[in-house]
């Protein structure tokens, strides 16, 4: 039965999300904006045989251990060797954590002996509830939500008998819980711990043998949790010297996002809180309290009768003081608890209160109502309950519909979606409305007509499945699904650069989230890019650049522009921060002290080189005639060191937040390396604990139950021969994805430069230092489509060679990269790709792309006619090009209508030449698509970041792919948008339609 049961829950789950199951849909914000940029960094970390520690590329630099929600979980180090992360792997983590809620609420149901059926209605109920609806962007959220009923169950157990095996067994489950969960959860689950820990005291306090034994269990249960936990206590140590938040929150953001009186809505109609923030006065994820509209029946009903289990009434207790807590400042609870009960100031969001508020409320139900002792009179009072509720939603539904204009939804021409998205909570209430009534109407049929037990069990079960289905399908639009395709991303993350190259020298406020943006994500993007920036998304921020930000902006702004390492001879103290430049260095008194700032002096001929670059290690080489000041732009923070020529150094404290380190004249190698043996030594001795409970959870189990002492031997052998086979071929097709197509690359051009001598222009892309001296390239640098546009296509333009060899690795080459090349040398000899590496030998004098539209602006062309007064005249050449003042926002448009002969491209390639005469400033090339007079689509590149300087022609590719389609009669317009009002010249304006990949 129990496995007729996990089916039934996995079918549930699958269907119930079936967008995500099925690869259609991605999970929208947090889920991938802040949890997949941190896992993949893990993955990336220890497939690089990198203990993950430090990641370089967030805030200047965090210490990804000090978050208490991080590399520690468990399920990092099995997904992170048997798969490594991805935004698919992610997927499928959250649909298994939601399955785990109905499985863990399935077994502690089991626990108070409710009926079988019963609690897998309410395990379905459970798992779909709005926490996890809501919250799906918040996967720890999620998975703490899950592991709630699993350490409940081991708790209860081990209370009522006090013996080793629960014992064990409760450890294990609080470990999981600690290290997986939220924080916030765990805390709040620690309380509601604590209750049931009073009430058996109280109910046993005249049993002095009781509570000897209870007192003794209970220290050796505190004493294994602080064992398994070492490593976190340290780690909080370590990260509160640094970070202020472990000290604890304000009471405004401990008040962040409650669950408020009007989101009680949710109870009966979730979909009406999920486009309406304003209104119920909270985020939209936090406003989903949802747990079945058959729940609550059969919840009154089992209030209104005496409870069969007085735990109950203790789970019913803390579901009403969770309640009360989730309120926030609506009610006094949650800011009591914030000021007066240990650790409750340590998290945001008082509507997490509300999974144990669902929990407590299911499993009230679960406990107290039996199918099979109800009575005709049981019966008539459930239908008397239910028509109360569908009375009340019919009255909803009548006040929604008179404040309805138009109602949105079963209109042609739009899909479900867009109806969703642009429905008020009047238009849900009616809709969702509608269901439920139809879904109590049928409850009510089946406890009026089904008379035998079996029937109507099952017949409930069918109700608590379509019920949280529909739910679940109504609300996703809200919470869960994005528009984004998964497959596409994985795509991206796939031809990301793999391990940790050498970071670039250039401005470090060039990898902004903003330039790093792409159609997937929009913060934390230089995770994936592997460039060090200022700014993204974390948990916490470092106090040093906290106080850097807050209180000398404009030296945060300042240093943006320099590099990610930098020498400097201007250097004061930070008593006063003012009149400084971008290479001004400041130093607390005591560093200032240590060095002898008055030799300091820079040179022309001063040189700096990144020789070797990982997370935790930077290798810098260094020339100088005069002593200099190097920093490094990351985080100053417990375990760095610094070496000169294999000597250690004083450690400065640059900027308030950075490192640098005094640099004598000549040549010296320099290391900047973050070491903490303690934290990893506390990690194997944490995890040596689990193990060891594992292991004597497994010795009881073997003697309770000899006769499976065979198959638990061969599950045990088949699960780590899984995760060693997951995770050598995972290691197998990452090396081979990083290696590419380096062999041939190294072949290939070795062979193109023998043939062709000074025919041939060989350009390679590449962070790998390694590969540049062995490729006989003419020049090498790296180019993606955020990074060395200019430089890609400087090259281009002075290029005079009859062919080109183009070749990458490391990173993905860009449609806009591919036609900006093809543009210059149109004929292709050979070609080959993968998904982080590619081959193209190309010829000047091949055939000829095609062009749909040419303006090349001379006498005879549409704008000499038309705009003439915009056109200028080359002294020297003749060659007349269309220029922009800065009075100019608009000129010339390229319209392109689309006709029933249109052979639909999949893509569109828009090439122009430009040149910035005075400065240069982001400007746009803009595509957009209209349909029936309105906009369908629109796309905008910045031509800016293919210039080098002003007075310099360049070349801009811009490529969009049409995935939406084309219809008869749609428009497609290509301008520029002068938005900065800069003085630009434009010419060779070309459109090419691409009809396939």
């Amino acid at each position: 039965m129990k496995g007729k049961a996990y089916l039934l829950l996995l079918l549930v789950v699958v269907l119930a999300f079936w967008q995500v199951s099925f690869l259609q849909n991605g999970i929208k914000w947090d889920f991938v904006d802040a949890f997949l940029p941190s896992r993949y960094f893990f993955s990336e970390s220890v497939l690089n045989n990198q203990f993950p520690l430090w990641n370089p590329y967030l805030l200047y630099g965090t210490p990804i251990y000090a978050d208490l929600v991080s590399v520690f979980n468990p399920e990092f180090w099995i997904v992170g060797n048997m798969f490594g992360y991805s935004n698919i792997t992610l997927q499928f983590m959250f649909l298994l954590y939601v399955f785990t809620a109905g499985v863990t609420f399935f077994f502690f149901l089991k626990e108070f002996n409710a009926e079988y059926k019963l609690s897998l209605g309410l395990s379905v109920a459970y798992m779909l509830s709005g926490f996890s609806i809501g919250n799906a962007q918040h996967l720890a959220f999620v998975c703490g939500y899950a592991i709630v009923p699993f350490v409940l169950t081991s708790y209860f157990k081990f209370i009522r008998e006090l013996n080793k095996p629960h014992l064990i067994r409760v450890a294990i489950a609080l470990f999981v819980m600690i290290y997986a969960s939220y924080p916030g959860l765990t805390i709040i689950l620690g309380y509601f711990l604590l209750c049931i820990f009073v009430y058996y005291l109280i109910v046993n306090r005249t049993d002095k043998s009781f509570l000897k034994r209870v007192f003794i269990y209970h220290a050796v249960l505190v004493l294994m949790v602080v064992l398994s936990s070492t490593v976190l206590i340290i780690a909080w140590f370590q990260g509160s010297s640094f970070l202020g938040r472990y000290s604890g929150l304000s009471i405004n953001l401990a008040h962040r996002h409650s669950f408020t009186l009007k989101s009680v809505l949710s109870f009966l109609l979730p979909m009406a809180t999920g486009n309406d923030t304003s209104y119920f006065e909270t985020d939209v994820s936090m406003s989903n309290g949802y747990w079945g509209v058959i729940s609550v029946i059969l919840f009154l009903f089992a209030l209104l009768k005496k409870a069969k289990s007085r735990e109950s009434y203790l789970i019913l207790f803390f579901g009403v003081f969770s309640f009360l807590a989730s309120l926030g400042n609506q009610f006094f609870l949650r800011e009591f608890l914030y000021h007066y009960a240990p650790l409750m100031d340590m998290f945001q969001y008082p509507a997490i209160f509300r999974a144990f508020t669902i929990f407590s409320l299911l499993a009230f139900v679960g406990i107290n109502f039996r199918v099979n002792n109800l009575a005709w009179r049981d019966k008539k009072r459930l239908i008397f309950l239910a028509g109360l509720v569908v009375s009340f939603l019919v009255l909803l539904i009548f006040y929604a519909s008179s404040h309805l204009e138009e109602f949105v939804f079963f209109n042609a021409g739009k899909s479900f979606t867009e109806e969703v998205l642009s429905a008020t909570r009047f238009d849900s209430i009616v809709l969702q409305g509608t269901g439920q009534v139809f879904i109590l109407l049928t409850f009510i049929f089946i406890t009026w007509k089904l008379k035998t037990i079996r029937h109507y069990s099952a017949a409930l079960l069918f109700l608590f499945i379509l019920d949280g289905m529909v739910s679940t399908q109504l609300s996703t639009r809200y919470t869960v699904l994005s528009e984004d395709n998964p497959v596409a991303f994985f795509k991206y993350l796939r031809s990301a650069p793999k391990g940790f190259p050498i970071p670039e020298l250039n401005p470090i406020e060039e990898n902004s989230d903003r330039n790093a943006q792409n159609e997937f994500i929009w913060m934390n993007n230089n995770v994936f890019p592997k460039k060090i920036t200022f700014d993204g998304k974390v948990a916490f921020k470092l106090d040093g650049y906290t106080y850097l930000a807050d209180n000398h902006p404009g030296l945060l702004e300042a240093i943006k522009k320099e590099a990610v390492v930098y020498f400097s001879d201007d250097v004061r103290e930070n008593s006063s921060v003012e009149n400084f430049t971008a290479n001004t260095i400041f130093l607390s008194s005591s560093d200032y002290k240590k060095i002898e700032a008055d030799n300091l002096r820079s040179g022309k001929n001063d040189q700096l080189a990144i020789r070797n670059f990982s997370p935790q290690k930077i290798e810098i080489e260094t020339t100088t005639n005069h002593p200099q000041l190097l920093a490094y732009q990351q985080n100053y923070y417990h375990g760095w060191k610094v070496y000169v020529d294999g000597k250690e150094q004083d450690l400065l404290q640059s900027n308030f937040a950075h490192m640098a380190v005094w640099v004598p004249s000549g040549e010296h190698t320099i290391f900047f390396e973050y070491r903490n043996p303690l934290i990893k030594y506390a990690f194997g001795f944490s995890y040596l604990v689990f193990f060891i409970l594992i292991a004597f959870s497994i010795h009881y189990f073997v003697i309770q139950h000899p006769e499976r002492k065979k198959k638990l031997a061969i599950a045990l052998f088949s699960g780590l021969v899984v995760f060693l086979l997951g995770s050598c071929l995972n290691r197998y097709f990452y090396q081979k994805n990083v290696k590419g197509l380096i062999p041939e690359i190294i072949e290939k051009t070795d062979d193109w430069r023998k043939k062709y001598g000074a025919d041939i222009r060989i350009l390679l892309s590449t962070q790998q230092e390694q590969l540049k001296e062995l490729v006989p390239a003419d020049t090498a640098f790296f180019v993606d489509d955020k990074t060395n546009l200019s430089e890609l296509a400087h090259f281009l333009v002075q290029s005079e060679s009859l062919r080109l060899a183009f070749v990458w690795q490391g990173g993905s080459v860009s449609d806009d990269i591919i036609e900006l090349i093809y543009s210059f040398y149109p004929g292709i000899i050979e070609q080959k790709q993968t998904s982080s590496s590619g081959i193209l030998l190309l010829e000047k004098n091949g055939d000829k792309q095609h062009y749909a539209v040419s303006r090349d602006f001379e006498p005879g062309s549409e704008e000499w006619a038309r705009d003439n007064g915009r056109i200028k005249t080359d002294s020297v050449t003749g060659n007349h090009t269309y220029f922009y003042d800065t009075e100019d926002s608009w000129g010339t448009t390229v319209e392109i209508p689309v006709t029933e002969e249109w052979n639909s491209p999949a893509k569109i390639a828009v090439l122009s030449d430009f040149m910035f005469e005075e400065k240069m400033v982001e400007t746009l090339l803009v595509i957009t698509t209209d349909r029936d007079g309105k906009t369908h689509s629109y796309q905008v590149s910045k031509i800016d970041k293919f210039a080098r300087r002003p007075g310099e022609w360049a070349r801009a590719a811009f490529c969009i792919r049409l995935d939406s389609g084309l219809q008869e009669g749609d428009l497609i317009k290509i301008y520029f948008w002068n938005l900065n009002k800069a003085r630009f010249q434009i010419d060779n304006l070309k459109v090419k339609l691409i009809d396939s990949e």
